[in-house]
């Protein structure tokens, strides 16, 4: 097996986990999709947030 395979089935599972967070994210924030690049930006403040609980 080689190992750019595995490397890409590691980062296609990290990216299922990070599209999950940012729907939970915008769901909270009661952003609606398609998202502008506003949102983008409330939604990646929101999650760099320390204390916040997803």
């Amino acid at each position: 097996m080689e190992t750019d395979d595995i490397a890409y089935r590691i980062d296609c599972y990290n990216c299922l986990e990070l599209k999950i967070d940012i729907e939970r994210v915008a769901e909270k924030l009661n952003i609606k999709k398609p998202f502008s690049v506003r949102d983008a930006i409330e939604i990646a403040n929101y999650m760099n947030m320390e204390d916040n609980r997803i």
